[in-house]
């Protein structure tokens, strides 16, 4: 059994791999994501990537450099994903996403 630090640890790792999957569309590895984001469900974990969503000082899910002070801020980057723990139905952050407005 892994410690949530071990898991949260993984699954940014397994974040980083899928951005840069999608950078340079390397579809074999498609399906070891996969599985590896489907086990990590099963354990009551996932993360979100709020890239391109609003953001504003009232999400508590987000901590934000902000590279333009101009409105409205969009999320241009997310470095750490937003990671969720769910039990017996009930989701709580675990991880808070870091993420660049630009």
């Amino acid at each position: 059994l892994m410690t949530e630090k071990a898991v949260i640890e993984v699954l940014n790792q397994l974040f980083e791999i899928e951005k840069k999957k999608n950078q340079f569309q390397f579809e074999r590895i498609d399906r070891n994501i996969d599985r590896l984001v489907w086990l990590f469900e099963q354990e009551g974990y996932t993360y979100q990537d709020p890239t391109g969503e609003l953001y504003n000082e009232t999400r508590t899910d987000c901590q934000a450099t902000f590279l333009s002070e101009n409105e409205p801020f969009v999320i241009k980057e997310t470095i750490k994903p937003i990671i969720l723990k769910t039990e017996d139905g009930v989701s709580t952050i675990v991880q808070q996403a870091r993420v660049i407005i630009n």
